[in-house]
């Protein structure tokens, strides 16, 4: 899927957004996985100093996280 789409659908639809979508979408904006922890995924960000940890709840990314990283990119002026 396109880093537009994915975008929209972070935006619009969270709650459907599959862990693995969410990954890509991290990927798309330059964050690069760091550490995982069990269940706990870290991704940081070089230019923008931010780390985001991101948890695979039954295939699906959770809602306050793509909340959280959405936040980053608007206080970055990123979208």
């Amino acid at each position: 899927m396109k880093k537009d789409k994915l975008l929209h659908k972070a935006i619009n639809s969270p709650q459907n957004l599959k862990f693995s979508e969410f990954g890509t979408l991290l990927e798309y904006f330059d964050f690069y996985p760091d550490c995982s922890k069990g269940s706990h995924f870290s991704y940081c960000h070089d230019r923008l100093r931010e780390t985001i940890t991101i948890q695979d709840e039954k295939g699906y990314a959770k809602k306050y996280q793509i909340k959280q990283f959405l936040k980053i990119l608007e206080e970055n002026n990123v979208i």
